[in-house]
């Protein structure tokens, strides 16, 4: 609440209860912010904001998806990748079995990258339907896979979100 007086004492807010709270765990899921709502009692604001990467012009992470897929028919195949969900996947495994019942391990590598910046990296679980196509393995019947390899490879985030996206630092 220091941010708070001094913006009161140049007579910015008038009326207005600034509230600033810093947390050190918002990297991976603010559970700093769990104590503060619901430990101290604190009662949530109208309004926050979280600064993120470039302050003042970027507010959130860029094309995070942080999900657990699980779906009916795909027991063949079990797949596990990333280590965080702040960050681009940097390795993705693949555990299925073959017709005989044999069971196989099917690793990607990629290239890790904070999800500020995910065009620094290169997405392992995204790279397995391609993997997985090159060794002539059949995946059309794991809807997990089918859904990586449709909505997140082949449609882009344009189509993916319905909003037309713009790279304005010419990148």
């Amino acid at each position: 609440e220091i941010f708070a007086l001094v913006v009161d004492d140049e007579g910015l807010l008038k009326n207005v209860t600034v509230t600033l709270v810093a947390g050190g765990d918002e990297e991976r899921g603010s559970s700093c912010l769990e104590y503060y709502f619901h430990e101290l009692k604190k009662e949530p604001n109208a309004y926050g904001f979280t600064p993120d990467a470039e302050f003042p012009a970027i507010f959130a992470e860029k094309g995070i998806l942080q999900v657990e897929l699980t779906a009916a028919g795909s027991q063949n195949f079990i797949i596990e990748g990333g280590s965080a969900a702040n960050a681009v996947p940097a390795s993705c495994t693949l555990t299925y079995e073959d017709e005989d019942d044999k069971p196989h391990t099917l690793k990607t590598h990629g290239k890790s990258a904070h999800a500020s910046t995910p065009e620094l990296g290169i997405n392992a679980i995204a790279l397995m339907p391609d993997q997985l196509r090159a060794k002539r393995i059949d995946f059309s019947y794991c809807p997990v896979l089918c859904f990586i390899d449709d909505y997140i490879n082949n449609l882009g985030p344009e189509k993916l979100t319905g909003c037309k996206i713009t790279d304005l630092s010419g990148g």
